[in-house]
């Protein structure tokens, strides 16, 4: 037989410290979950507000707060918003210079090849000629770079890189001139012969390691000249399957034991680019895909982070981001401008043509105004999906959306939730009692 013995005291101090202590942690819990959760259910929206609150008066963009505007920073920003349907021409601030007349005042400061690429997709985007840009033919820039191989350099004078050969391809493909396609054809032939055995490309000098950024974009470029469906590209995506994450995330190298939204971005642009959809990709331990990786890494302020945990260029890797989001591989549509209170009434004008695909039709080489997409002035709001992008990522901006991690972390946190709550009544209980039963033999 037992019987009960009040023999362990409890004092109403103790009642109550288990009280406050139990408060404090739900808080704690709740903090902590609203810290990790995206900031809406709009990813790509969060994303544009992020990179539009960031410009600087003078139209450019910064690698930081109160870091000066950086040309090159710049030009990834433009492009990105150009996927969310902002024409670099209608990007600015109130009072302040828009992006596109701040990347063509600084012009003459490209030097790279990859720098004068960026610009040329630039000018794709704002429906501006490639052959003035600041009075500078980026055309003729980038030609001049190309080796007798075929491939260009960084530099003048310089040895062929895969970097540069990519994006040469790649900003040009748009341009309707036989002897530019001439080019381009050789180069996309240097492209394929720098395919590494793995189905991968590397970063810079061929031969080298394989470089999952390089192949995301090597299958962009493969596809933006019209080579579809290649056994280059499906070689690459193969290998791109075999070294996705269980997070749904991409290293930037084979042997990376952690993913990035640099990377994650490149490959999810190449899937796009080749027709394919990255929600297919989920992976088979966890279900997760790309998208789900880059959503679970947004901040309350709507930025990227490169890694979990670490949010080193946050502007730079939102800039990765938003076009892989928004469905968009490179390069980018050509966005319609934000119409004015001084324009016409729809109606009244003849409608945008709609510019071909890439390797398709007449091609606009950055000149035809056309494009699918809707246009938002810049300083505010979230942009929407241009017109030709994928169903699939129409719906997604439609659907409120939790990144996948985020929604499988609900069932645990409920539960520590519950327990700290039990722990709080057990402290209310406690207040006012002197002792604890418990059971003696």
């Amino acid at each position: 037989m037992r019987r009960r013995v009040d023999a362990v005291r409890v004092t109403p101090a103790l009642g109550r410290a288990l009280v406050a202590l139990g408060i404090t942690l739900v808080m704690a819990a709740g903090v902590a979950f609203a810290a990790a959760s995206p900031p809406s259910g709009d990813p790509l929206g969060a994303m544009v507000g992020y990179l539009q609150r960031a410009q600087h008066l003078d139209g450019g963009f910064g690698a930081a707060a109160g870091m000066p505007s950086d040309p090159g920073l710049t030009a990834w920003v433009a492009i990105a918003l150009a996927t969310a349907g902002i024409n670099p021409h209608d990007q600015a601030k109130p009072g302040g210079r828009d992006v596109h007349s701040y990347l063509v005042a600084h012009a003459r400061e490209l030097d790279v090849t990859t720098d004068v690429a960026r610009a040329a997709l630039t000018a794709i985007a704002a429906g501006t000629s490639l052959r003035d840009f600041g009075g500078i033919d980026l055309v003729q820039r980038i030609i001049e770079r190309q080796r007798p191989d075929g491939a260009f350099a960084h530099v003048d004078g310089g040895a062929g890189g895969v970097n540069d050969t990519i994006f040469a391809v790649i900003s040009l493909s748009r341009v309707q001139d036989a002897a530019v396609r001439a080019r381009l054809d050789a180069a996309t032939d240097w492209i394929v012969a720098a395919q590494n055995p793995d189905g991968g490309w590397p970063a810079v000098v061929r031969g080298g390691p394989t470089d999952l950024d390089m192949t995301g974009a090597a299958i962009q470029a493969l596809n933006a000249i019209g080579r579809r469906g290649t056994p280059a590209e499906t070689r690459a995506l193969a290998l791109l399957r075999r070294l996705q994450h269980p997070d749904g995330g991409f290293p930037s190298m084979a042997h990376d034991p952690e993913s990035n939204s640099a990377t994650t971005a490149w490959v999810v642009q190449g899937i796009w680019s080749g027709g394919g959809d990255p929600r297919d990709w989920r992976h088979p331990d966890s279900g997760m895909d790309p998208l789900d990786y880059l959503a679970s890494l947004q901040q309350p302020d709507g930025s990227i982070a490169w890694k979990r945990g670490n949010l080193t260029n946050a502007l730079w890797m939102t800039a990765y981001a938003a076009p892989a989001y928004a469905g968009h591989p490179l390069p980018p549509p050509t966005v319609p401008r934000a119409r004015r209170p001084s324009d016409p009434p729809p109606g009244n004008e003849e409608p945008p043509p709609v510019a071909p695909p890439p390797g398709d039709g007449d091609g606009h080489g950055g000149d035809d105004p056309g494009g699918a997409g809707a246009a938002l002035a810049g300083g505010g709001g979230a942009g929407a999906l241009p017109e030709d992008a994928p169903r699939s990522l129409r719906e997604l901006a439609r659907e409120p959306t939790e990144a996948a991690s985020h929604a499988r972390q609900l069932p645990t946190i409920a539960w520590v939730i519950a327990g700290l709550v039990g722990l709080v009544a057990l402290g209310w209980a406690l207040e006012g009692r002197r002792t604890l039963p418990y059971w003696q033999p």
